[in-house]
């Protein structure tokens, strides 16, 4: 009896195992006055995923200049491990959110917008949480991709930039190279759809379930507070 192979399968089987062996690594973006939860959320999804996975997730906490940060209200001190001049080469480089005036301010530092210019040149995938997006957008990283942020920056920022398309009553977008959340919760979703992109569905559920969290991609926007 001649041993028939399903070449579909085997191709599948090892494209699988390839997945599950990628290592990724994420430079996550700390600064002051920081949104703790844009931080945080994203940031525990993929300690989990490193739970069910050969650790595929490599975390690099920098901040511009490798210092302490208090995130908003002063209510959690920092201690990066890198600096703009000291992160090794990351896959991803994420950018929490913060009070929109901060973000208004903060990203139009000449130094933050070089750094993020060159990472994406790089190659590198920018993904943002929140007002997170001003970061990307100052620095022209919006341009010619669709995106969103937190519902109440969402119209006006989509108004100032011409040449990007905001996308409205949505949890998070993924436009290529560029991948954006909306408000604050809304960075564990765009994480466990990361999760699910590079270490398969059954991890994200998985994670999901620990979480006690209910993943969504679509979300009907609130009018105001």
């Amino acid at each position: 009896m001649k041993l028939r192979i399903n070449l579909t399968w085997v191709f599948c089987l090892l494209t699988t195992m390839m997945l599950a062996q990628e290592k990724i690594k994420i430079g996550i973006f700390v600064y002051p006055e920081m949104e703790l939860q844009d931080f945080a959320g994203p940031t525990d999804v993929f300690v989990k995923a490193n739970r069910f996975t050969d650790d595929q997730y490599e975390l690099l906490l920098f901040s511009q200049e490798g210092k302490l940060i208090e995130t908003e209200k002063n209510t959690v001190t920092i201690l990066p491990k890198y600096s703009f001049k000291t992160l090794p080469e990351v896959d991803i480089i994420l950018v929490p959110g913060t009070p929109i005036e901060v973000a208004m301010t903060l990203s139009k530092n000449e130094e933050i917008i070089r750094f993020l210019k060159k990472q994406k040149q790089k190659g590198t995938t920018m993904t943002s949480v929140c007002t997170g997006a001003y970061f990307l957008a100052n620095a022209g990283l919006l341009d010619g991709h669709k995106f969103t942020t937190h519902y109440l920056d969402a119209v006006s920022l989509g108004n100032a930039l011409p040449l990007a398309e905001v996308v409205l009553n949505v949890r998070f977008v993924d436009s290529g190279q560029v991948l954006t959340a909306s408000g604050i919760t809304s960075g564990i979703d765009l994480a466990l759809y990361m999760v699910e992109k590079y270490s398969g569905k059954d991890i994200q559920e998985k994670i999901s379930k620990i979480m006690q969290y209910d993943y969504h991609i679509e979300q009907q926007w609130p009018e105001s507070i």
